[in-house]
């Protein structure tokens, strides 16, 4: 009889020690649950070592976004060329536009005003993709004059019109790209204007 109890006892104090519970004093765990818990504790290590390194790596994201090597490596063509257009045109120059507003070069014209030109872009990105420009020199969106606006708001109209001569009835996107983070590769304003397919979001 007074076996089983003393079985009994040291039954309990195993299970106090499992649940969490106090163990009473010189109960000892056995080898291999010493171990065990040796083992659990270095798993937490590791996996908090882990995390740690996972947050520093987080943190320092945007230094790395940031390194010039890495962002210049990672840039399109069209965007490349939009940095170095914005580090070209500080202010107004001639620009491409400029040739195809007095002629001296081609472009297939859709549209012409005494303010404005529409043409088709070379390299459409839509099956429907012209531009609007003005015919006066207004290097970006960010540079125009509030006494722009009704000129401003013309280019709009022709988007408009044009818009609707294109058949475009299911509706299109206007896009006004505005310096070197705008993508702007061309400093004369410019609207794009695309049709013709659905458009995705966001434009990217």
């Amino acid at each position: 009889m007074a076996v089983i109890i003393t079985l009994e006892v040291r039954y309990n104090r195993q299970l106090d020690w499992k649940d969490g519970g106090n163990a009473t004093e010189g109960c000892t765990l056995p080898l291999k649950q010493q171990q065990k818990k040796k083992e659990a504790e270095e798993e937490e290590e590791v996996k908090v070592s882990s995390c740690d390194k996972t947050s520093q790596y987080r943190n320092d994201l945007p230094s790395i976004l940031m390194d010039k090597s890495l962002q210049e490596h990672s840039l399109s063509d069209e965007v490349r060329l939009a940095a170095e257009a914005s580090k070209k045109y500080g202010s107004p120059a001639p620009t491409i536009f400029s040739k195809v507003i007095d002629k001296s070069i081609p472009a297939d014209v859709i549209y012409e005003d005494e303010k404005c030109l529409a043409f088709r872009d070379i390299t459409p990105q839509a099956p429907v993709h012209f531009l609007v420009i003005p015919k006066v020199t207004i290097p970006r969106i960010s540079s125009a004059q509030d006494d722009d606006a009704e000129l401003l708001g013309h280019l709009l109209v022709v988007v408009k019109n044009v818009a609707k001569k294109e058949c475009l009835d299911e509706g299109y996107r206007v896009v006004i790209n505005d310096g070197k983070h705008g993508a702007q590769s061309v400093y004369h304003l410019h609207i794009h204007v695309l049709g013709g397919r659905q458009m995705t979001w966001p434009p990217g």
